[in-house]
């Protein structure tokens, strides 16, 4: 087989995974069949093996009368021989069936072959159709499956064969694929079956579920057209219910123009497959997944997936002169030392780099040789034209990455990492590759990273913190915070607390980090962090920080800088040195980081604040709500700028926990507590309808509850349980609770008709199960959109998160007389979320405090106003206390009382 240049057994020992001794992978027998045949294995087929050593790519050898060098071999494994591999294996997927049901069934007539006194013929006519829309939604499912198992796309939307109306079959068939973790971003990789003059073929497609209408949705899904098509890309503008996309051939730049004019509202990137009478469904598969695999990064770039972190490896790439003239590499070396980055095409043997990995380097060919270039992967793996022109000329491709380097040395007039001192000092690792893009061991990286910062002078990360000790200072030495840290009248507890947490944390966390770990609120650590470089000042005198035409206090202890955590933008606060090292110092082993419930700074529930006009008694209840809500001391907000008072009051405000109204001599009871409205019930009839006053409607959302893993609001949907029907062959509610879904059942494919209901919930709507007047259990729906279920007869679910079962409560037992349920499967209620809180287990229940002000009290009637419900208001007659009163409202009947988390304030002028 091979003859001449390189010794058969030096070949056969290193490339043959049938000898025990061998180290690379690139001939195997095939002991099954012929131990004497051979087979080129894929490369990483065999990942524990490693690379051969001495062997040069320039060796040339014959193989079937043909003499190639090494350095084609390699290529020919890592680039061609895969592709042939994957054609010959079978594919389980009836591609060519798919296109020939479309073919022959579009927009078929149906209807439901279950209707009684259907004649038989149509019946059965019927159900053939209900066959072979279903057999070829089925073979769809099975690329959406082998789309999730080659790239992830684990998220694949409901696939239907009937129109919306359910009277026909569909022009088209589509399956939207989606990572799960981004499944409600609209935009999708969409996997069209369509018809085109009479013949069909496949469209892969990124889409994108929207109108148009979304603006700004819809200007990040054309941020695609930023980014160059590839080669056997297409852009396409229309809708398949209309008749197919039409193909757009303006350049890209006419193509922004139009859309901006609103003359396109939506252009997808596409990659047609087309058929052809000798293709095989192993040839479709390939083709169909390729098509997918070009559209993903434009995909991950629309959802921002690209911005995803590293997965901690790093690449070793390299760089022979000799073999590629680098135009841009004397510019970019001056200019990434001015802080510019720069993306460039590189070939990279490995298709494993994501993303965010880490890239250095390496320079080969003659001396000097090192590492001179570091930087990240902005794009994975990608098929290209070769870098050598002759061999692109003639269509050779090869794999590469796009590397974005942030700092690139001369090799000519500057410092390089050498490639013989890295065989010295890092061994481990292999400094002379034979081809670009192998990994760098995991073991050496640390020490490699800290001689690469070394060499350019930088001494960490360098990450930037504002303001800079050039901008701004303190001036407060390490002695100086140790005695103000041991001051009771700068540091209290709630500081030395939440500077414990950041230490843990390593000195640095965002407020909101601190809450998520540890309790508590963010604005509370915000306010404890800003007030305590307040008293700092106060103590010391110390300058202060200027930004704009405001003066910052947290600049005091705190550098800070912007941080993406979990999806959010946040700002992150990291001790001044002299701070952290004071801090270090001190015992404080006394605080307890594991305590669980929050303290409470308790206030009176009912306070009246009077005084002469223009002596500040509205902005003082805006001082004690802020604090009230906030949970701080009053003179901790009494100490905090107008300006930051008044902006946290509005969005408590604006967050519905603080109220304000005024009374007057015409205010009464049907403005405050309920009563009787007219409405026109068209044309010129009137009716009437009970509507709650402001003081009722604000009790009711003062008693939602808080979790923190449930978003408590939304809309009430009441679930018809089938416990006990004849045709449901199991234990209808213990299912529901053990899997925590809701199920609906139809007689076909999924349809906004048919499923109107269970699709129409949101996530964070609530659940309430239950039969006739009974009650049994109260969720909150935990998923984005309704998804399949193998249990029948249901067919259809929604996630949720139960948050009591098994109960045996009535309507009447929550104060709604005479309620029950409906006999649909779902409906919205008419009754309030609120009404159902009772139900949820004591120990459960977190309530925010919530503060009601009146100003003007004196103006009003209050015996007109209040009526019953006088003495409800008393911090004795609130709900939970050993003498909670409620009255019966005249209007609506519901009982009513006050909930123990409402604050009232009121406002009226001295001696009134």
């Amino acid at each position: 087989m091979i003859t001449s240049k390189v010794d058969s057994a030096r070949v056969s020992c290193w490339v043959n995974a049938d000898n025990e001794k061998h180290t690379q992978n690139y001939l195997r027998a095939d002991s099954l069949q012929d131990i004497t045949a051979r087979r080129l294995s894929m490369m990483d087929e065999f990942p524990d093996k490693t690379y051969p050593k001495g062997l040069s790519m320039s060796d040339e050898f014959e193989i079937n009368g043909l003499q190639i060098t090494m350095e084609e071999l390699f290529f020919f494994v890592k680039e061609q021989y895969p592709e042939v591999i994957n054609k010959m294996q079978t594919v389980d997927i009836n591609y060519i069936g798919v296109l020939d049901y479309l073919a022959n069934n579009q927009e078929i007539p149906y209807s439901n072959p279950e209707v009684p006194g259907l004649a038989q013929d149509e019946k059965e006519r019927l159900l053939k159709v209900k066959e072979k829309g279903q057999a070829a939604v089925a073979e769809i499912k099975k690329m959406a499956a082998r789309c999730s198992q080659l790239y992830g796309l684990d998220k694949c939307l409901p696939v239907a064969w009937l129109d919306g109306s359910n009277t026909k079959t569909r022009k088209y068939l589509c399956a939207q694929l989606k990572y799960k973790d981004y499944a409600t971003n609209p935009t999708s990789v969409s996997l069209f079956v369509e018809k085109n003059n009479g013949v069909t073929r496949y469209r892969i497609s990124l889409d994108i579920k929207n109108d148009g209408t979304d603006k700004k949705t819809m200007a990040t899904y054309h941020s695609h057209l930023d980014i160059p098509k590839e080669d056997g890309m297409v852009y396409v503008s229309g809708s398949n219910e209309w008749g197919n996309p039409a193909v757009i051939t303006d350049t890209v730049d006419v193509i922004k123009t139009k859309i901006d004019s609103g003359e396109i509202r939506k252009v997808q990137l596409c990659v047609y497959v087309e058929s052809s009478g000798g293709k095989t469904n192993e040839q479709y598969d390939a083709d169909v997944m390729a098509a997918v695999k070009k559209i993903i990064p434009y995909y991950e770039h629309v959802i921002g997936k690209a911005t995803t972190p590293s997965t901690g490896r790093a690449w070793l790439l390299t760089w022979n002169p000799a073999s590629w003239d680098w135009a841009n590499y004397k510019a970019w070396c001056k200019d990434t030392k001015l802080g510019n980055k720069f993306v460039e095409p590189w070939t990279c043997a490995s298709k494993q780099p994501a993303v965010g990995d880490e890239i250095f380097l390496i320079k080969t060919g003659s001396k000097p040789r090192g590492i001179l270039a570091h930087g990240y992967v902005a794009k994975g793996a990608y098929e290209a034209d070769h870098y050598d022109p002759e061999k692109a000329t003639v269509g050779v491709k090869s794999n590469h990455i796009d590397a974005e380097y942030d700092w690139i040395q001369d090799y000519d007039t500057e410092p390089m990492l050498m490639q013989d001192n890295l065989k010295t000092k890092l061994p481990d690792q292999q400094w002379s590759p034979m081809e670009s893009g192998i990994e760098i061991k995991s073991s050496i990286l640390p020490e490699l990273k800290k001689m690469w910062l070394e060499l350019i002078g930088k001494k960490g990360e360098e990450i930037t913190y504002w303001p800079s000790l050039e901008e701004y200072g303190p001036g407060i030495t390490k002695e100086k915070w140790v005695e103000l840290l041991n001051d009771s009248d700068v540091t209290n507890e709630d500081n030395l607390r939440m500077f414990k947490m950041m230490l843990e944390l390593g000195g640095e966390s965002t407020c909101a980090n601190l809450a998520e770990i540890y309790g508590g609120s963010a604005g509370s650590y915000n306010n404890w962090g800003r007030i305590f470089g307040e008293r700092v000042h106060r103590k010391t005198n110390c300058p202060l920080c200027v930004d704009g035409d405001r003066q910052r206090y947290y600049t005091i202890p705190f550098v800070g800088r912007y941080v993406v955590e979990k999806g959010k933008r946040r700002y992150s606060w990291k001790f001044r040195s002299e701070l952290e090292e004071a801090l270090k110092e001190m015992d404080l082993s006394h605080i307890d980081l594991t305590t669980e419930e929050e303290s409470v700074i308790s206030y009176d529930k009912n306070m009246i604040l009077y005084g002469p006009p223009g002596t500040g008694k509205t902005y003082s209840t805006a001082i004690y709500a802020v604090a009230i809500c906030d949970q701080f001391d009053l003179d901790s907000v009494k100490a905090m700028e107008y300006d930051e008072v008044m902006i946290r009051y509005r969005e408590l405000l604006a967050a519905g926990r603080v109220a304000f109204t005024t009374f007057h001599q015409s205010y009464g009871y049907e403005e405050f507590i309920e009563g009787i409205k007219p409405v026109l019930n068209g044309g010129s009839d009137i009716g009437y309808t009970i509507e709650d006053g402001v003081f009722k409607k604000f009790c009711d959302d003062a008693r939602m509850l808080e979790y923190n893993d449930i978003q408590c609001f939304g809309d009430l949907w009441a679930v018809r349980s089938r416990d006990g029907d004849s045709d449901v062959p199991f234990d209808y509610e213990d299912y529901l609770y053990k899997n925590g879904v809701i199920m609906v059942e139809t007689n076909d494919e999924y349809d906004e008709r048919q499923c109107n209901m269970i699709s129409r919930m949101k996530k964070g709507d609530w659940i309430v199960l239950g039969r006739d007047y009974k009650i049994a259990a109260l969720g909150v729906i935990d998923d984005e959109e309704v998804s399949e279920i193998d249990c029948e007869p249901f067919h259809w679910k929604r996630k949720v998160n139960w948050l009591v079962t098994g109960l045996s409560a009535t309507f009447s037992d929550i104060g709604i007389v005479g309620g029950c349920f409906s006999n649909f499967a779902i409906a919205k209620s008419k009754h309030k979320v609120q009404n159902f809180y009772k139900l949820i287990k004591t120990e459960k229940k977190k309530v925010k405090p919530h503060v009601f002000v009146i100003d003007e009290i004196n103006r009003g009637n209050i015996s007109k106003i209040f009526g019953e419900l006088i003495t409800l208001i008393e911090d004795t007659k609130r709900e939970g206390m050993d003498e909670q009163a409620s009255a019966v409202l005249p209007y609506s009947g519901e009982s009513f009382s006050v909930p123990a988390n409402v604050h009232w304030y009121y406002v009226k002028k001295k001696d009134s």
